[in-house]
């Protein structure tokens, strides 16, 4: 059963992340490199309406698969969980820019994303989501 504690923490500890480092210190910019700004921009800024929310379903994935390997790991140490969930995105995101760049040549934004981005937008998968779960932790932990 999904507590709402769960929801609210990872809800907050999302917006929290996404206006932390995307609209605040414009991360993605950076991993984007400067040939690719227009991407960040219509991710973020034109199409938010539709990909906020579908973030926010993608990163819940990430973590609710974190979370099983963890469980099954039984490690306690907040930096081991930490180091799981970094290892999961970069699998599942690498994953999808091997699919991306290897079969998906389309217009998809995904698909322009990884092939002009590469490997980096792995990296920030990996930073943005290891950054919700480590806010998401403190949040459920101590403070709601």
């Amino acid at each position: 059963m999904v507590s709402y504690k769960l929801i609210y923490s990872y809800l907050l500890a999302f917006a929290f992340t996404t206006v932390g480092l995307v609209y605040l210190l414009k991360v993605p910019y950076q991993f984007a490199g400067t040939n690719n700004q227009d991407l960040v921009d219509l991710y973020y800024f034109t199409d938010y309406k539709r990909n906020i929310p579908l973030d926010i379903l993608v990163v819940g994935v990430y973590l609710a698969i974190s979370h099983a390997i963890i469980v099954y790991s039984q490690l306690q140490p907040i930096w081991a969980h930490l180091l799981i969930v970094i290892s999961t995105t970069a699998f599942i995101s690498s994953a999808f820019y091997w699919y991306f760049v290897s079969f998906s040549k389309s217009s998809n934004f995904f698909s322009r994303w990884f092939s002009r981005v590469g490997f980096r937008a792995v990296f920030y998968d990996m930073l943005f989501v290891g950054f919700t779960y480590f806010i998401f932790r403190h949040l459920y932990d101590k403070w709601v």
